[in-house]
């Protein structure tokens, strides 16, 4: 009897290490819960959690001018992580950031308006059915220096009419304050050119050029003259960049590279005006627009600070 119990006991022990010997050759699961990886811009990180259930979401530093705005499923925050969603094995979600509206308009008003000016430009055709025209656009300070401040507009701002020769030009503060202008350069293959005033008693704001492009759904903010609107700020973000075929308030046919297409609103009178990013840094100008057959706005179209750097540093003033 004890022979048939140890000859059985021994084959249940050999059935027992057989088995686990063929298991351990099986492949082992690795999912040991949900990896999430957060990312908040250029920085992520992954963090391995039990369940859906017990993941705890990072606390972000407070970002200028923005506002946490939630978690979403796709880089482009259209896609919101909700209360209850069940994750799988692992899932990558991205930190979404908006304006924040009401401190923005704060500083923009506070400090960064003392920056927007208005071009008014008086020109003059001789002969006996000469006459006079007057013209309105927008401009942006972006360097001071020697007793002057130097301000970005459009080519088609300060250029005449044809027949036309220009008798002044005159810039106006957002105080109301008139300068007379000097024109220093105008370069019909940027849309862009440069006037000078001279300092006076009232301080004027020069604006930090962005070192980064705008990329498609960056915010952005424009100011300027729009329609006779006097410090007109409007927001909206980059639609997309893309070539510009004319048309518009920019009759120019010499541009050749790539702009920025935007929904913030403009008008006729927002031509040279500032584009601003997220960090209220100048990271365009306008000069033209996109409409409708009712003449309703569509677009706004601006070059790009890359092309703004070029121009400017050809001209000694980077």
């Amino acid at each position: 009897m004890k022979k048939v119990i140890l000859s059985l006991f021994a084959s249940l022990l050999a059935f027992l290490l057989s088995s686990c010997f063929l298991l351990s050759e099986l492949p082992m699961s690795t999912s040991s819960g949900v990896q999430v990886t957060f990312v908040d811009g250029d920085s992520s990180e992954t963090v391995t959690f039990s369940s859906a259930l017990s993941v705890v979401y990072p606390e972000l530093s407070e970002r200028e001018n923005l506002v946490f705005s939630g978690w979403y499923y796709d880089s482009n925050a259209t896609v919101p992580v909700r209360a209850g969603d069940a994750f799988g094995d692992s899932v990558t979600l991205y930190a979404g950031w908006t304006l924040d509206y009401e401190s923005v308009t704060n500083k923009i008003f506070d400090e960064y308006i003392m920056a927007n000016l208005e071009v008014n430009v008086k020109s003059v055709k001789a002969g006996f059915f000469g006459g006079a025209s007057n013209s309105k656009g927008s401009g942006v300070i972006f360097k001071e220096q020697g007793g002057y401040y130097y301000l970005l507009t459009n080519n088609h701002v300060v250029e005449p009419e044809e027949g036309y020769t220009v008798s002044s030009y005159t810039v106006t503060d957002c105080y109301g304050n008139d300068y007379s202008a000097a024109l220093v350069d105008a370069a019909p293959e940027y849309d862009l050119s440069v006037l000078r005033i001279s300092k006076g008693e009232d301080r004027l704001k020069v604006l930090e050029l962005a070192n980064e492009e705008l990329t498609v759904g960056d915010d952005v903010i424009a100011i300027g003259q729009p329609g006779g609107l006097k410090n007109s700020v409007t927001y909206g973000e980059v639609v997309k960049i893309d070539v510009f075929e004319g048309g518009g308030e920019s009759d120019t046919s010499e541009i050749d590279f790539p702009i920025i297409w935007h929904d913030a609103p403009v008008d006729h009178g927002s031509s040279g005006g500032m584009l601003l990013n997220n960090e209220l840094e100048l990271a365009g100008v306008n000069f033209a627009i996109g409409t409708k057959d009712d003449d309703s706005f569509v677009c706004g179209f601006a070059v790009g600070i890359k092309e703004v750097r070029q121009y400017l540093y050809s001209l000694g003033l980077l």
